[in-house]
C-alpha cells in the first residue's frame, strides 16, 4: 500500500504516527520512501509484536542542505509467515511541516474575487466548488482611516526614516480599534507591496496600539521617488474595515553611495576606501564611514545590540559604535598610518549626508582584502632589554549563521570567524613569534648590535597569506 503526498509548498519535515499488529516476529513489516516513485530507500522497520504503535521522524528526510520536495511516497510493504490477518496497518496519520511565503498564501477580500479553478480531466465533465467561510453579522465593519496626519497628501518628506500617521477612524458599534493594515507602493494603486517591511500589521511593530507606523531602517526608500501608502482597520470584534484612500508622498535627501571599494597599497600598508556620489536624489555635502569586522554590519553611531545566536548563554551582545570617521572628499584611508582609530576594519559602509544634515541609507559593504597586516613594525631594539612588537592583521568575524548539529538544523552562532595564523619566516634566534596572538618578542644579547632582517608571515586558511619584511636595528643597552 503506497501513499503519496503532494504539496505546492516545500516539504520541511514531519512525522507518521501508525498502529499496527504484528503476530509474529518473522513477519515483516517495512515502510519505504520515495522521492519519484521509483528509488525506493528503508524509512522504518518494526520489531515489536502485538499490538503497537509507531511514531516515525521524517525530519531527516528533508535536512534544510538538500532539494526542495514537493512530493513524496510512503510504501508499506507487509509479508506474514502465517496467516494474512496475523499482520497489518490499523491507523495512520501524516504530519507535515510545510515552508511557505505569508505574502504568497491565497486570501479572499472584501468585494467581488475572480477564482481560477484547473484540473487534469481532459474529457467533458462537471465540477462543484464549495467555498464554506463564518461571517459574523453582529459586528460593523469599521470606517476606512479618513486622513493621512503624516506625511500629508502629496507632500515632500525629510529624510527615508520617519513615521506615518493617520487619524483613527469611527467605528459603527463603538468597538475600539484594535489593529491597523499598512502598505506602502510604487504603483499608484498600490497592487503590489514595495517589500515585507511595508505590508504590516501595526499589532506586530514597535507602534503596537497606535495609528503610526515607524520605517525601520534608513535607505529603504529612494529619494526623489513618489510612493503610494493605504491603511485599513480592524475593531475589537475582529472584523476588518474597508482600505482608505491611496495617499502619496515623495521622500527627500542624498541617495546611497554607490560602487564602494577598496584600494590597497601594499607598500605603503593602507586601504584606501573609494565610493561615488548617487546622482539620484540632493547632491551630498560630506560622507560617513562606517567599519566593522562583523560581516553584513549594521552602521550604528552608538554601541548597539547584536543577537549572536543560540549557543551558550549569550545570546546578545552590545557591539561598539562602528563610525570611523568624516570627510567631504569620496575616499578614505580606513586601514594602516593614517586610519582614524576605529579604521582597520573587514567591512566598509558609507552613509551620505546633505545640507540639510539629512543622512541616505548605508551602502552596500565593501571587503578588505585579508590576510592584511596593518601594523607599522618596531624597528628599533636594545640588546638586555625586551623587544616586543604586535603585529595585527584584518580578520573578519563572520556573520550569523546556522548549522545542523545532532539532527538540530537551528543552531546559530558567528561560526566562520577567521582566525590568523602567524609565523616568524626569518630573523636572529632570540626572536619568538606567538602563532595565536602575532606577539614578536625577544632580548637581544649583548655583541648582536647589527642590523637583522626579519621576516613574518600570517596566514587565513582558505584566503591565503601576507608578509611583512622590515630591518630591525639593535643597539647596545644601557
Amino acid at each position: 500500500m503506497t501513499f503519496v503526498l503532494a504539496s505546492p509548498y516545500v516539504f520541511v519535515g514531519g512525522r507518521l504516527q501508525a498502529t499496527f499488529r504484528r503476530a509474529q516476529a518473522a513477519d515483516e513489516c517495512r515502510l519505504l520512501l520515495s522521492f519519484d516513485g521509483q528509488k525506493w530507500q528503508k524509512l522504518w522497520a518494526a520489531e515489536q509484536t502485538g499490538r503497537f504503535e509507531a511514531s516515525i521522524d521524517l525530519n531527516p528526510q528533508f535536512p534544510p542542505e538538500g532539494p526542495p520536495r514537493y512530493r513524496y511516497w510512503v510504501r508499506f510493504a507487509f509479508r506474514a509467515t502465517r496467516e494474512p490477518t496475523d499482520l497489518g496497518l490499523e491507523e495512520v496519520a501524516f504530519t507535515n511541516l510545510l515552508q511557505m511565503a505569508p505574502l504568497s498564501l491565497p486570501a479572499l477580500e472584501l468585494g467581488d474575487n475572480t477564482i481560477l479553478y484547473t484540473d487534469e480531466t481532459a474529457a467533458p465533465h462537471v465540477v462543484r466548488v464549495t467555498h464554506e467561510w463564518v461571517e459574523c453579522s453582529a459586528s460593523r465593519p469599521p470606517a476606512p482611516p479618513p486622513r493621512p496626519l503624516f506625511p500629508a497628501a502629496g507632500a515632500a518628506v525629510e529624510g527615508t526614516k520617519f513615521t506615518f500617521a493617520w487619524e483613527p477612524p469611527e467605528d459603527p458599534d463603538g468597538d475600539a480599534i484594535a489593529d491597523y493594515h499598512f502598505q506602502l507602493s510604487r504603483w499608484p494603486d498600490c497592487r503590489w507591496v514595495l517589500s515585507p517591511n511595508f505590508d504590516k500589521l501595526i499589532s506586530r511593530t514597535a507602534t503596537k496600539g497606535q495609528a503610526k507606523y515607524e520605517i525601520p531602517y534608513r535607505g529603504l526608500l529612494n529619494p526623489g521617488q513618489t510612493y503610494y501608502w493605504r491603511v485599513r482597520a480592524r475593531d475589537a470584534a475582529g472584523v476588518w474595515g474597508p482600505w482608505s484612500a491611496i495617499w502619496r508622498f515623495t521622500p527627500q535627501g542624498p541617495g546611497v553611495p554607490l560602487n564602494v571599494q577598496v584600494e590597497v597599497n601594499r607598500a605603503a600598508r593602507t586601504v584606501t576606501l573609494k565610493w561615488e556620489p548617487n546622482p539620484q536624489g540632493r547632491p551630498p555635502v560630506r560622507y560617513k564611514v562606517y567599519g566593522s569586522n562583523e560581516k553584513g554590519f549594521t552602521v550604528s553611531d552608538e554601541p548597539y545590540l547584536v543577537n549572536v545566536g543560540n549557543q551558550g548563554e549569550k545570546q546578545r551582545e552590545t557591539f561598539p559604535a562602528n563610525l570611523v570617521g568624516e570627510t567631504t572628499g569620496t575616499e578614505m584611508v580606513v586601514v594602516g598610518p593614517g586610519a582614524p582609530p576605529r579604521g582597520n576594519k573587514a567591512f566598509y559602509r558609507v552613509v551620505a549626508v546633505d545640507a540639510q544634515g539629512v543622512e541616505s541609507g548605508p551602502s552596500d559593504y565593501a571587503t578588505a582584502t585579508r590576510p592584511f597586516v596593518y601594523t607599522a613594525p618596531v624597528t628599533a631594539a636594545r640588546t638586555g632589554e625586551t623587544y616586543r612588537y604586535q603585529i595585527k592583521t584584518l580578520f573578519s568575524l563572520g556573520d550569523l549563521r546556522c548549522r545542523r548539529i545532532g539532527g538540530n538544523p537551528y543552531n546559530a552562532a558567528f561560526w566562520d570567524r577567521e582566525q590568523p595564523r602567524f609565523s616568524l619566516l626569518e630573523g636572529p634566534a632570540w626572536l619568538t613569534l606567538n602563532e595565536a596572538t602575532g606577539v614578536l618578542t625577544g632580548v637581544p644579547p649583548a655583541g648582536d648590535e647589527s642590523p637583522r632582517r626579519v621576516t613574518v608571515q600570517v596566514t587565513i586558511e582558505g584566503l591565503g597569506a601576507d608578509t611583512q619584511t622590515f630591518l630591525l636595528h639593535v643597539e647596545p643597552g644601557g
